[in-house]
């Protein structure tokens, strides 16, 4: 929509270009937008049933050629003030008098904001908002098209330990599992190996993942005495006489 009083065009700039946050209001009749509104950078006409003011700016409406039957202010609504809007009315002297009404909107503002006549309550017009905009993009997404959004990639962390960079990261719960021989381990997944009994050359048997034995063996002791298995001990055969 395009200002009524002095024919000029409409723009719509960025509304996080620092360089379009301050206005100059002049004029004032009973039809909307009541008022003429351009952007102090470059003289455009802002119409703000259509332009939004960004959450987390503050703004600047410096004093034009008010009306003097259509005093100028900003607030929540008609005549109620905001602690978010400083500095009015508006009107015919205000422009030699340098003043002007400075708006500041918290990133997290919610509530309203309204220009309007403090004589006629039908001349109002109520302020929109927009987010501010994120200008970062991070990690390494990338899309095609005319428009594209990403989500911010975190690092995650599962219930066992498990880390993950990424828009979004699912973890397996880490559990305690035991094996057929009684092995155990904790992590998504384990796996063993069967114990088995085995024996040895010697006839010697053992349970678990796996065995090993001595060769069992057959030795001779000094008495002419033998043995067989790992090892064997033998004691020296004596010769003794008896009284007799």
């Amino acid at each position: 929509m395009v200002g009524q009083n002095d024919g000029g065009t409409s723009s719509t700039p960025s509304p996080t270009d620092d360089n379009n946050t301050a206005f100059i209001v002049s004029g004032g009749e009973l039809s909307a937008p009541f008022y003429n509104i351009t952007f102090e950078s470059n003289g455009s006409v802002v119409d703000f049933q259509n332009y939004p003011l960004t959450k987390g700016n503050s703004y600047v409406f410096k004093a034009g050629n008010i009306s003097g039957s259509h005093p100028f202010n900003i607030g929540e609504s008609h005549n109620i003030s905001s602690q978010h809007a400083s500095g009015g009315p508006l009107d015919q002297n205000s422009a030699n008098n340098g003043q002007s009404i400075t708006v500041t909107i918290p990133a997290d503002f919610s509530g309203t904001l309204s220009y309007f006549c403090t004589i006629h309550s039908t001349m109002l017009v109520q302020f929109s908002f927009t987010e501010p905009v994120d200008t970062i993009v991070a990690s390494t997404d990338t899309g095609t098209g005319d428009s594209n959004t990403f989500s911010l990639d975190t690092t995650s962390t599962g219930p066992g330990g498990d880390t993950g960079i990424g828009d979004s990261n699912s973890f397996t719960l880490d559990t305690t599992s035991s094996g057929p021989g009684g092995d155990t381990g904790i992590g998504d997944s384990n796996s063993f190996s069967l114990d088995t009994t085995s024996s040895g050359p010697g006839g010697d048997t053992g349970t678990g993942d796996s065995n090993a034995f001595a060769l069992d063996t057959t030795s001779s002791g000094p008495g002419g005495d033998t043995g067989t298995g790992d090892s064997n001990s033998f004691a020296l055969d004596t010769t003794s006489s008896g009284p007799g």
